[in-house]
């Protein structure tokens, strides 16, 4: 008789451990540890996540007769895991050690496989040879009488054929919301950030002012723990699969494609991978390669960042990567420039049959990042994850045929938010949910600090007219068009509802503003309407994306950028205001769009960076010299603004630290003077103060922008 052996094996890291024989292996070498401090490691390993106490081991591992000197020999068991496992009692990766009340297995555990081993009775040579006999009788009688059966055994084959397409084609239990928890109370998750687990822990990024960090929760909630780097800014792209490394990106300005390392997930010195700059990037399930994304093409490449090569090209931007559970499949979303809409793709591991996954991918834009953002998959890959612009789907994956998988909503959370991330037990979803509201702010230079301006109305991306009298400003709640006086009197709303607004700029005269329309409805073109007036004027048409405008000095024409969408550097033109006729601008050089002083004796302009990751140069044009001069650089300068009397030129460094400073610019030396206190730090509910003008007395105006984002919990049930 055959004799049976099963055997249950659990992973985490370069480690196995077989359940039933208490043998430890790494990297399938057997590892020599006692047999208590293994049956130790197993009760701990089956708990992941949990606390352990001490009570608890004593019982299960030395029941009603502990030594008497229990306290010291648990506390060799766990020295000697740790000693076998290479793990640091004040940086555990493994054990975390909670003082008077027990031990937490804080790796991810993976459950490897059953395996079910036979062994056969050994024969003697003259036995095997009776068996071969009797088995070639045994054929020959089973040929005689084995064909009135087919007819029958295919008729049952169909049966079970058919019986299996019933079962895939019927309706599954479908996912449904029982409770949303609140994991993180201190608001400023960002809410475009990665979400990633390592199992007992969330990983995700914190914006404070322009400075952005990792930090990680435990997955039952509670207070944020920053992840130590020696970088800028980081950003978050995947953590490995087995939890230990964090995949994440160095940047300090503008630049889009990043340095990537590898870093410990709780923390420890980073590791350069090569001399990879992505955009975008993941681990390969196996967690021996890399996928990463440079411009529009999809490349693999082993750890160390050797051996790359391109797999894929794709039309849009790519970004956030997820695997499905059998590692066959990835799915991302595109970024359709210069909307910012976003589509969800997949493809094969090796970049083959690239497709989209979703039937409305060409749905109406209602928004920047509006369209299906990606999720990710159950453990057991029967459903799939994602963000649609009326709230969070599960889709079928097992369906026989692709029509029959049906996507179903799910929630709705009432809140900004992208990646959803599924969780290891397949029993929770987890995201970022994001709550902002924008104000307008003054800064006041005797406190040093920004305050509410015009009572704080909920507004942003305020602008004076050139004479001081006037202000501009997008309501927050429902981006229409206002206009008052700038102490805040003669209020008027100038756009109705229908019409939502991006951006507004003033003619240098005062009488006109240039109008940039939010969304699809009025298509990505350029109105123009009077200051007294509520009636916008289209100054551009046709299939294009009409970006940038500015005024040139007598208000009789503006510059803009005009792209296709494809071409996503665009050609420059000159409208003439009165007649609508075009030019094309022969460069894009900063001559073709600078930003005039009110007496016309001075222009600025920013330029690109000479390399990306550099920062941008800024100059001056003196046009009595009709030469221009590189005064300074900057990480990500917006908004630059003449005072009133031409004398200084305002702008803001968005990405210049947590501050984000405002500086301004003599004209007449090129002098570079910072009008903001370097001291300040935004509170922890504003993610930023973006500086959009000055006032008469050129005190800095901007908004604020107020952040609540944390991560939220789903628990399922499946029904």
């Amino acid at each position: 008789m055959p004799d049976a052996e099963g055997k249950q094996i659990i992973g985490f890291g370069v480690f196995r451990l077989e359940l039933g024989t208490y043998v430890l292996r790494k990297n399938g070498t057997r590892i020599r540890l006692a047999l208590q401090p293994t049956r130790v490691l197993a009760l701990l390993a089956a708990q992941q996540g949990e606390l352990v106490s001490r009570e608890e081991l004593k019982d299960a591992i030395w029941g009603s007769e502990p030594p008497a000197d229990f306290d010291h020999g648990l506390n060799s068991c766990i020295q000697q895991i740790r000693a076998v496992l290479n793990d640091d009692a004040e940086k555990p990766r493994f054990i975390e050690t909670l003082p008077k009340r027990g031990y937490r297995f804080v790796a991810p555990v993976t459950p490897i496989e059953i395996e079910i081993k036979t062994q056969a009775v050994p024969a003697s040579e003259s036995g095997a040879k009776k068996e071969e006999a009797e088995e070639r009788t045994q054929k020959t009688a089973v040929r005689k009488r084995s064909y009135p059966w087919v007819a029958l055994g295919m008729a049952l084959g169909g049966v079970a054929i058919a019986a299996i397409a019933v079962a895939l084609l019927l309706p599954k239990a479908t996912p449904t919301v029982r409770r949303v928890a609140q994991l993180t109370q201190f608001g400023r998750a960002e809410y475009w950030s990665w979400l990633v687990t390592d199992g007992p822990r969330l990983f995700f990024m914190v914006r404070t002012g322009g400075h952005w960090q990792i930090a990680h929760v435990p997955v039952r909630g509670g207070e944020p723990t920053f992840v130590e780097t020696p970088f800028h800014n980081t950003m978050l792209f995947d953590i490995s699969p087995d939890g230990g490394e964090l995949l994440v990106g160095e940047w300090e300005a503008d630049e889009h494609e990043m340095q990537l390392w590898a870093l410990p997930s709780l923390g420890g010195s980073p590791r350069q991978i090569g001399d990879i700059k992505a955009a975008a990037a993941a681990w390969f399930p196996d967690g021996k390669r890399l996928l990463f994304v440079r411009g529009h093409e999809i490349f693999s490449a082993d750890v160390e960042g050797s051996n790359a090569r391109k797999i894929a090209q794709v039309e849009g931007e790519a970004d956030f990567f997820r695997w499905s559970p059998d590692g066959t499949l990835v799915r991302f979303m595109q970024e359709r420039k210069p909307t910012g809409y976003l589509t969800l793709w997949e493809m094969q591991a090796d970049g083959s049959h690239l497709r989209t996954v979703l039937p409305q991918g060409d749905a109406p834009i209602s928004g920047w990042w509006s369209g299906d953002c990606s999720g990710g998959w159950t453990p057991d890959g029967n459903y799939y994850f994602y963000r649609d612009r009326a709230g969070l789907f599960a889709r079928e994956e097992r369906g026989l045929l692709p029509f029959t998988r049906r996507s179903t909503h799910i929630y709705d959370p009432q809140s900004g938010y992208c990646a959803v991330l599924p969780g290891r037990d397949g029993r929770h979803l987890y995201f970022i949910g994001d709550q902002e509201t924008r104000h307008l702010v003054r800064y006041d230079q005797a406190t040093q600090q920004w305050q509410p301006f015009l009572a704080g109305i909920a507004a942003h991306r305020a602008t004076v007219s050139p004479d001081g009298e006037w202000l501009a400003y997008i309501s927050w709640t429902d981006s229409a068009l206002w206009r008052c006086r700038i102490d805040g009197s003669e209020r008027r709303r100038l756009t109705a509802a229908s019409f939502q607004v991006e951006r507004a700029s003033w003619s240098p005269d005062g009488r006109q503003i240039l109008i940039v329309p939010a969304g699809e409805t009025h298509g990505h073109n350029i109105f123009l309407m009077n200051r007294d007036e509520d009636r916008p004027r289209q100054l551009t048409f046709g299939n294009f994306f009409d970006l940038n405008p500015s005024w040139t000095p007598d208000s009789s024409a503006i510059y803009f950028k005009r792209s296709t969408g494809a071409d996503e550097k665009g050609t420059w033109f000159r409208l003439e205001v009165s007649s609508g006729r075009m030019t094309p601008l022969a460069t894009d050089a900063g001559e073709s769009r600078p930003n005039w002083s009110p007496d016309r004796k001075w222009a600025a302009a920013t330029g690109d960076a000479e390399r990306p990751g550099n920062l941008q140069p800024i100059s001056l044009f003196d046009v009595q010299k009709n030469q221009w001069q590189r005064v300074t650089t900057a990480a990500f300068p917006v908004n630059g603004t003449w005072s009133r009397d031409s004398r200084y030129y305002f702008y803001q460094d968005l990405f210049g630290g947590a501050a984000a400073p405002v500086y301004r610019i003599r004209a007449k030396d090129g002098r570079v003077e910072r009008v903001t206190s370097a001291s300040f730090v935004p509170p922890g509910d504003v993610a930023a103060y973006v500086f959009t003008g000055v006032d008469p007395d050129n005190a800095p105006l901007g908004y604020e922008i107020r952040k609540n984002g944390d991560i939220y919990a789903l628990d399922l049930e499946f029904r």
